[in-house]
């Protein structure tokens, strides 16, 4: 069995280049399993990943490299039992750095031949990100076999060249691979160098681990996760609707005091199909993936909010009352 863990950071596009590599996976003939880890106790991404069909095993409410380390253990313990996987494709929380969940696998008695790390970094908000002093980016590159340097169509070719450079100053040899997940740019490359890796068996236990960061060192995230069952009122379209509420929970956000957004986002369901929303800037529109029905009434809202800045009840409130504001 082997591993693959797509790390990154919060709104990096972790999910959607985890969903086109599952998919060239199965198509070279081999079987795989997912592990999605996000921190909340609801979890969104993981119902993404299933409505594009796709077995997904949840791991929730904190990060798989300290409180939930058993959780990871014997979950592998079970997939490998129960499922034999080929290859489990491992992505971990947007606040969980890679050497972390390499280490917490010390100890696992089950058969991993070799992993892969793919270190997913946002060109739009890498010096952002950087500037707060979340240490997770240079983790992720130091230990990575490639840096996915992901939304360069947000960015021009001087400051690609920057960030580049940049990366390079934290690890000079590291594979870098420039790629934008609204086209798809070089996911095809990115898929072709994991399978020549699964090939080379290099074994966890035959890793060295350098400058291993504890995850208490990282600023502290407020995470805010709810669901409910709502209905649409016939003056808005469902897209309307799920797009102003995640702007109108990135507002308020802001108005108190937020000053960096993990991400935010939604997903509203029903069996007609799904409506994905997400946004990671105060500046940028809010995406949207996905199709429900225009008829579609009933329907099970979803939201995952980690911000930084806000204090807790506050961003409590102001998605609750996003939540209300769907059906007004």
């Amino acid at each position: 069995m082997d591993l693959l863990v797509i790390s990154g950071f919060l709104g990096s596009g972790k999910t959607t280049l985890l969903l086109d590599i599952a998919r060239r996976i199965t198509s070279a003939g081999l079987k795989i399993a997912i592990i999605e880890n996000e921190v909340g106790k609801i979890g969104v991404d993981d119902q993404f990943l299933i409505e594009n069909g796709l077995n997904v095993r949840e791991i929730f409410s904190g990060c798989i490299c300290c409180s939930l380390r058993i959780d990871l253990i014997n979950t592998l313990l079970e997939l490998e039992r129960e499922h034999a996987p080929d290859v489990v494709i491992l992505e971990p929380s947007g606040v969980a750095g890679p050497k972390q969940v390499i280490q917490s696998l010390y100890g696992y008695g089950g058969d991993i031949q070799s992993k892969i790390v793919l270190s997913v970094v946002d060109a739009s908000r890498f010096q952002r990100i950087r500037d707060y002093s979340i240490p997770l980016i240079a983790d992720g590159i130091t230990i990575a076999d490639a840096v996915v340097l992901n939304k360069i169509d947000l960015v021009n070719a001087l400051q690609i060249d920057d960030l580049t450079t940049r990366i390079r100053q934290i690890r000079g040899d590291v594979v870098i691979i420039e790629t934008s997940a609204n086209t798809g740019k070089n996911f095809e490359q990115i898929a072709q160098l994991v399978l020549s890796k699964l090939t080379t068996r290099q074994t966890v236990e035959s890793q060295t681990f350098i400058g291993y960061t504890q995850l208490t060192e990282m600023p502290q995230a407020v995470v805010v996760a709810m669901e409910k069952q709502v209905s649409r009122p016939s003056t808005f379209t469902i897209e309307e609707g799920l797009t102003a509420m995640v702007q109108h929970i990135a507002a308020g956000a802001k108005q108190n005091g937020c000053s960096l957004i993990g991400h935010i986002k939604s997903i509203a369901k029903n069996n007609g199909g799904y409506l994905f929303a997400s946004v990671t800037d105060f500046d940028s529109p809010v995406q949207t993936k996905g199709r429900l029905a225009a008829e579609a009434n009933e329907i099970k809202l979803t939201v995952n909010a980690i911000v930084y800045g806000v204090d807790k009840p506050v961003m409590e409130q102001i998605v609750a009352q996003s939540l209300e504001r769907f059906e007004s």
